[in-house]
């Protein structure tokens, strides 16, 4: 997926909100990325690349809010 300018959330699995993610143009093209406070991520704030975004929320496995609900489980495969 192709990160966006509007500002966008990432979700735990859990549909828990955690990370809000906003365009900066005027920071050469990155993304602040910010944890949400009283959650595991509260003390990120970072910019970051999109590549460096997606590859962020590919190694925490977090999910955008339209991806919630699309993973299986083990009992769905049983």
């Amino acid at each position: 997926m192709k990160l966006g300018k509007e500002p966008f959330y990432l979700y735990r699995e859990d549909g828990q909100k955690v990370i809000v993610i906003e365009y900066c143009r005027d920071c050469g093209n990155r993304y602040f990325v910010n944890g949400i406070a009283k959650t595991i991520f509260e003390h990120i704030n970072d910019k970051k690349t999109a590549k460096q975004t997606l590859e962020f929320k590919a190694v925490h496995n977090l999910y955008y809010d339209y991806e919630l609900g699309d993973q299986m489980t083990l009992e769905d495969l049983l």
